[in-house]
């Protein structure tokens, strides 16, 4: 890895250029790319493809074109540090590259085949998801004339629904980045664009109830079953965040360019729920544990349902109506993995009734003129149409009919700093599901309990306890008067949520309008 960046720090004076130093950094499975304009002794289009840790560039001196006549000559030059995707500024005069940098556009490709093997037969074919290259292109190396030392390429556009008559980028000459022109980045300008309020957010929650508010002023929207995910996007870039902080952008590469096609550089904070959907076009949490070991066929929608800030203004302080107002405008002709949630005012009760004869989880209530402050403070109601929650493993069992896997897993909530126990779940453990979570476990094996008061062993098995590090989804029937959990089952592991935070989710019995099935039902599509 070192060695494929010697040539590009041997070239540069650190102390002088910004440009970022040469170092390893592993590449991930979904692979970025980017072409900076460059006005330096001669203008022209830095074009890097990351693969192996480092982008791999070629200098196009016309810049690419969308015109499947246009042949760009591409001039293959040294490799760069992925980090240099994010570059943009002056080179001083005199240095190497001296001159203007502008990122022109920067995204995600997929490779057709393998890149090595293309770099090396002179033949690399590739799909660009950028915010302006699209499609399907390709770079094909020429054969050097006598005496000639550059290794030449072609850029080229192939046929597909995003070839143009022109070359398609003299539109462009302001950096996806900061909204700068070549002149007002050589000047020093600042960046034009807003940028967000605040880079992390507290996101607010539901209670859960059994009854149905009275009165007007709550709208209602369907609960999905999938992850919670804030979107931060600004000056080009998003950020996807679960509720417990953790960074899911390259899990879930393809929303994040969907809202980076969505912003168009502008500012905004999103929060909604990934999910993925069943042929019926239910949300489907199983379907979302398997893309998550195997993203391959098949596909995430992220159901947006509220707008934190908008072109640096936080709107948090707002009506959630008036924030839901300016979400759909937004959302209009958003990309197709990018859904409004809709919502219907009152009915509740039919709305509820509706959702459990469509097969969906439940549905959301929402005051009309709430605010969003990030807590579970009631604004929030939530109404299930089965017992579903997350719970803690602290251990696992095996019975003395097998010789090894999990025949159940130990589940529990916090009390306090304590756990307690609430029952096993010993259905819905797959093959694979439990030779996934054997791995996870096996650093994990203690020999004293994590329950605050630990469960018996059955005569006819062996109990195993781990570290509770690990919480699973579980749908059951009902709690029995011993607070265990009855004819429970494992739905999948979930990697989004703090498990200190799990506690029992016990209905906020309000003294109002008890949910009843209504003859006269609504249906929520969505």
């Amino acid at each position: 890895m070192a060695e494929q960046l010697n040539e590009y720090n041997r070239k540069r004076n650190f102390e002088i250029t910004e440009e970022p130093h040469g170092r390893e950094e592993n590449s991930e499975e979904h692979l970025r790319f980017a072409v900076q304009h460059h006005m330096a002794r001669r203008d022209h289009y830095d074009f890097r493809l990351e693969h192996n840790g480092v982008l791999l560039s070629w200098a196009v001196p016309k810049g690419p074109s969308y015109n499947t006549s246009d042949k760009r000559l591409a001039v293959h030059v040294e490799d760069h540090p992925i980090e240099y995707r994010n570059f943009e500024g002056t080179i001083p005069k005199g240095e190497y590259g001296g001159g203007t940098v502008m990122l022109w556009d920067e995204g995600f490709y997929q490779p057709y085949g393998n890149v090595d093997e293309g770099i090396k037969s002179g033949a690399l074919k590739f799909v660009l998801n950028g915010k302006r290259l699209k499609g399907k292109w390709a770079l094909i190396r020429l054969k050097n004339k006598e005496g000639e030392k550059d290794d030449n390429w072609l850029l080229l556009k192939e046929k597909d629904e995003y070839v143009r008559d022109d070359d398609g980028i003299a539109e462009y000459n302001t950096s996806i980045k900061t909204g700068r022109t070549m002149a007002e980045i050589e000047a020093g300008e600042e960046e034009k664009k807003a940028r967000n309020p605040f880079d992390k957010a507290d996101v607010q929650l539901a209670k859960l109830v059994s009854t149905v508010p009275a009165g007007d002023d709550w709208l209602y929207e369907m609960k999905y079953d999938g992850y919670r995910i804030t979107a931060f996007a600004e000056n080009g870039s998003v950020k996807l965040y679960t509720r417990n902080g953790s960074d899911y952008t390259k899990r879930f590469a393809d929303i994040a360019q969907a809202v980076m096609d969505l912003s168009s550089g502008r500012a905004m904070v999103l929060d909604g729920e990934v999910i993925c959907a069943d042929d019926t076009g239910r949300s489907d949490f199983q379907a979302l544990q398997n893309y998550m070991k195997n993203p391959k066929n098949k596909s995430l929608t992220y159901v947006v349902f509220d707008l934190l800030a908008l072109d640096g203004a936080d709107l948090r302080g707002r009506r959630l109506i008036e924030r839901k107002e300016k979400l759909e405008a937004l959302l209009k002709n958003a990309p197709e993995n990018l859904y409004y949630s809709r919502h219907v005012k009152g009915n509740g009760s039919s709305s509820f009734d509706a959702a459990c004869k469509a097969g969906m989880e439940g549905i959301i209530g929402k005051k009309i003129d709430s605010i969003y402050n990030g807590t579970r403070n009631g604004d929030w109601i939530k109404l299930k149409c089965d017992m579903r929650q997350e719970f803690v493993i602290g251990g696992y069992t095996l019975t003395d009919k097998k010789t090894s896997g999990i025949s159940s897993l130990l589940l529990g909530v916090y009390e306090g700093g304590d756990l307690i126990y609430a029952g096993r779940a010993g259905t819905g453990l797959s093959e694979s599901d439990t030779k996934e979570l054997e791995g996870k476990f096996k650093d994990l094996i203690k020999s004293e309990p994590p329950f605050k008061i630990a469960p018996k062993p059955k005569s006819n098995e062996k109990i195993t306890w781990i570290e509770p590090k690990y919480a699973a989804e579980i749908k059951f029937r009902e709690w029995t008067k011993d607070n265990q959990l009855r004819q429970a089952s494992f739905k999948g592991l979930r990697t989004d949520k703090n498990i200190k935070d799990i506690k029992r989710e016990e209905a906020d019995r309000q003294v109002e309008t008890v949910m009843k099935a209504d003859a006269k039902s609504i249906v929520i599509k969505g």
